[in-house]
């Protein structure tokens, strides 16, 4: 293979021109202090060549500052081996494999040799886009990610357009150009090809136009998609476009191209988008050029002017649902979006557009917390001259459908859009006949419908949904689990039930901010649940792959599009129910409903892989053992299965649950009780030693006025410490800057106390907080401390900056009790950095390991959408019933991490004298 070094046959350079500035504009390597370091660190080590290095640099176009080489190196690393796992799939190019032990490397590379990333300094766009799109723009590509649910199938289309892009370079002269010394790559019409096949998938990254990674089928071999995707076009744009009603979905001879074609054909002529035809077009162009369907030189169709649509492309924490936005009541003939706005977003945050999302990343909170109540009443009544009569009628509309979904979210067991037990045992007693009749018939149909009651088996025994249930595989044992299994199935020995593996997405990351963190919190390992198959459904799985033995043929057992298993379950069950009560989408939520229905919704959340906005909040806030996870699911298939699962013994009421069920799943940042012990107990004995030596300081004048009140302040610091700490963890509050209540002795009698820790705009997230009576205690020694420490203030001027006590001493001047000035106290003693908000995870978590009731911890941590407020005025819940059922559970979690009424010294006027 030749090296940069090696080529003897170099491309003139470019002529040089200015970056404008960005840095993420094309530059020349050398010139880059970073490739500098790096290529001297691959030098050095002898593990690796460096000139393979720099080969692997030139064929992706890596950017000459090393920019976001770790995230595409990470990213490229799955991508190869999700290829490799692929049977069918041609090997890959030789240079290609040589790139592991390289990827390997740069992973391995600390901050000195490999930039770290920049991503979350602008977490609302990508540290790559502008001139990096078009001069590198498969290295800009190999950034992106997508959400989970299509992940597999995106990974796959960044392998297609890499390997077209190896395959376009290798026969042009400009390959082995001189990558140190050159802006940017010499094939400038393959760039340009690589762009624009890039854009598509930042399109469907976000499923623009509503489209979807699977839609392309991708996991097709290289070549076969090429000429799919080439006759299908070709088709499509002679004006041979079928209507969806032309094509008979379920006759036996519509052959595998004619499906795919079908569903394309639909799709493209729904969409209305031109845009996306553009760029699947120029995608196509680049494949079949790449695999010898047409000539490089040929033209892919015209490319006029005028404006372009920008795509920003999926980024992580990014708020990409449509139906958040204010509806446009100015044009009655527009498309009408959800009623719901980001009142508090646009409010607290600013307009710009990535304010919340900045907001979380700073502050660790969950974007969806600061979305207010649905104003219903506040919408204006349009005028004519804005609409008249039909946006008013949109504005009702809009009005009864928040209405409803109010209702809705209140998760009521009678709700129509909830199936009954005797509805999926009526669909339990039908499939078995049937799946064995549909077994043993020919035909192309027989073997769709085989299919089908297979993956309604795995959506009945999972509750995994459509998208993740058709990228189901099979392992022989948990070792066989890699990176890009999202879910699995393992077969049972003998007569036993096999296991199910779910990949449960953390809501959260750890990031570099908070990467010595880990050792703080629960143990959560790699975020896999292993669930027993109570149900034996794995028994359709295992009767399909033995009459088509054909399936075993690679690890997935579900082969086709989901549209199509889509449209054949859905006729099914037309056919056993032709009431229409029983569909595809109350199946796929029947488990989920029935968990967070009988239960607590974080808690379902973390069992079912299927997302669902109300636990999205809940989620963020939610780590549960797994083992507590497991047994959950055993009782809900035990309900509706009328399976008794053994218990662990004869004289135990355990269940036996898999080996694999050790560890906790969830959020990341749940800290440890001993963490949280050991931090308060050395808090409580620094008080103590600072609370004697003032004292006998001030007695016996061993220190002067000035070092006796930077004393005091350290001392009235470390108090104000302990009585945030322990009033975060008894109220579950909001890091927020003034959370003290001021007077806490007058009028709490009642152990109640008016608090809020979300603006809004008609304070509808006000709340009644009750306070235990040790906690009051300690709030109204705050607050007298604070008032003498006001009173002995040298400088004036900040006093009326600070209300109440909720402040810090820096030097002779006060300041905010804000996360910025707790996060360093926080890290001191509780031996490292994390979220100033972790206490809110360990308190909603704690809880519900304890068995707190969930509508009793949701009331606790103020986790509500539209319809769930337990404190509106139409809510039936009573504030003394709350605090009984509470009351157990919290005092004995304050009792287990230490928390006391911590006295204030003695005599401690005599420090001010």
């Amino acid at each position: 293979m030749k090296t940069d070094t090696e080529s003897e046959d170099r491309t003139p350079l470019n002529k040089p021109h200015k970056s404008g500035g960005k840095k993420s504009a094309a530059v020349i390597p050398l010139d880059c202090p970073q490739f500098q370091c790096c290529m001297a660190a691959a030098e050095n080590d002898p593990t690796i060549s460096a000139d393979d290095l720099l080969a692997m640099f030139r064929d992706i176009g890596v950017h000459g500052s090393l920019l976001e080489l770790e995230v595409v190196a990470s990213n490229l690393q799955q991508i190869l081996e999700l290829i490799e796992s692929f049977e069918g799939w041609p090997a890959l190019p030789d240079e290609v494999l040589g790139w592991r032990p390289l990827l390997d490397w740069i992973l391995r590379q600390d901050t000195s040799v490999i930039p770290a990333s920049e991503y979350f300094k602008t977490p609302h766009k990508s540290p790559l886009s502008g001139v990096c799109t078009t001069s590198h723009p498969l290295y800009a590509l190999l950034w992106w990610t997508t959400d989970r649910s299509q992940l597999e199938y995106w990974h796959l289309l960044q392998g297609h357009v890499l390997l077209a892009h190896l395959r376009l370079i290798s026969n042009d002269p400009g390959r082995y150009y001189d990558y140190r010394t050159s802006f940017r790559a010499p094939y400038s019409d393959i760039l340009n090809r690589t762009y624009k096949a890039g854009v598509l998938l930042r399109e469907i990254s976000v499923h623009y136009a509503a489209s979807s990674a699977e839609l392309l089928r991708p996991d097709r071999p290289p070549q076969e998609l090429a000429e799919s995707l080439y006759y299908f076009w070709e088709h499509f744009a002679k004006g041979k476009k079928k209507a969806s009603s032309q094509v008979q979905s379920g006759e036996d001879e519509l052959d595998d191209q004619e499906a795919y074609e079908k569903d394309l054909n639909v799709y493209l002529l729904k969409t209305h988008r031109d845009t996306f035809r553009s760029h699947l077009r120029d995608f196509t162009s680049m494949l079949s050029t790449a695999y010898e369907l047409r000539s490089s030189t040929e033209r892919s169709g015209s490319h006029g002017g005028g404006s372009r649509e920008t795509i920003q492309g999926f980024l992580p924490l990014m708020n990409l649902d449509l139906d958040q936005a204010e509806p446009d009541f100015s044009d009655p003939h527009k498309p009408v979006r959800a009623l719901y706005r980001r009142v508090e977003a646009a409010s607290s945050f600013g307009s710009k557009r990535g304010g919340a999302v900045r907001y979380q990343i700073e502050f660790d909170i969950e974007e969806d917390e600061n979305e207010g109540v649905v104003f219903i009443d506040a919408l204006p009544i349009c005028s004519r001259k804005s609409g008249g009569g039909a946006a008013n009628l949109v504005t009702t509309v809009l009005q009864g459908r928040a209405r409803a979904e109010a209702l809705e979210n209140q998760l009521f067991l009678w709700d129509y859009e909830y199936l009954t037990d005797s509805a999926i045992q009526h669909l339990r007693r039908n499939m078995p006949g049937d799946f064995s009749e549909a077994l043993h018939k020919k035909g192309a149909k027989a073997f769709l419908r085989a299919q089908s009651l297979a993956l309604l088996a795995v959506l009945l025994g999972t509750g995994a949904g459509m998208t993740l249930s058709c990228q189901l595989k099979w392992v022989q044992s948990r070792q066989d689990l890699t990176g890009h299994h999202q879910f699995a199935y393992q077969f049972g020995a003998s007569e036993q039930p096999g296991l199910w593996y779910v990949w449960i997405a953390p809501p959260s990351s750890w990031g570099g901010k908070y990467d010595k963190a880990q050792d703080l919190c629960a143990d959560i390992q790699d975020s896999i649940l292993c669930l027993p198959d109570v149900g034996r459904y794995g028994q359709y799985l295992n009767l399909l792959l033995h009459q088509y033995p054909d399936l075993r043929s690679s690890s997935r057992i579900f082969k086709k599009q989901k549209t199509s298993y889509q449209r054949d379950i859905k006729e099914y069950l037309r056919t056993i129910d032709p009431s229409g009560y029983l569909t595809l989408g109350r199946v796929e939520n029947y488990l989920w409903r029935r968990c967070a229905g009988t239960g607590d919704i974080g808690e379902a959340g973390l069992i079912y892989a299927k997302k669902q906005r109300l636990g999205r909040v809940r989620r963020f806030y939610t780590t549960l053992p797994r083992a507590k996870l497991v047994d959950r699911y055993i009782q809900i298939m035990e309900q509706i299965s009328d399976i008794c699962w053994p218990s662990s013994d004869s004289e135990s009421l355990s269940r036996s649950l898999p080996l694999d069920s050790t560890g906790y799943l969830g959020s990341l940042f749940r800290p440890k009780a001993g963490v949280i012990q050991s931090g308060v107990r050395a808090l409580e004995e620094l008080l103590d030693r600072q609370g004697r030596s003032l004292y006998a300081s001030a007695k016996n004048r061993l220190k002067s006025p000035q070092e006796l009140r930077a004393d005091w302040s350290s001392y009235y610091n470390h108090y104000t410490l302990y009585t945030w700490l322990y009033f975060a963890y008894a109220t579950a509050s909001r890091t927020i800057c003034k959370p003290f209540p001021e007077n806490p002795a007058e009028g709490t009698t009642s152990g109640f106390i008016v608090h809020q820790d979300k603006d809004t705009l008609d304070q509808s997230h006000l709340r009644l907080l009750w306070v235990p009576e040790l906690l009051l205690h300690q709030l109204q020694n705050q607050w007298n401390l604070a008032v003498q420490q006001i009173e002995e203030l040298q400088n004036r001027r900040f006093r009326d900056d600070v209300m109440g006590s909720s402040f810090f001493m820096e030097g002779n001047r006060m300041v905010a009790l804000c996360p910025k000035n707790l996060r360093p106290m926080l890290e001191q003693f509780l031996g490292g950095d994390m979220p100033v908000n972790s206490h809110r995870r360990f308190c909603r978590s704690h809880l519900l390991e304890q068995g707190c009731p969930g509508e009793i911890v949701d009331a606790f941590m103020v986790h509500w959408y539209a319809g769930e407020s337990p404190w509106s005025r139409y809510s039936s819940q009573s504030a003394l019933a709350y605090v009984a059922e509470l009351k157990p559970y919290l005092e004995r979690m304050l009792d287990t991490l230490g928390f006391r009424l911590q006295p204030l010294p003695t005599q401690n006027a005599v420090f001010h004298h």
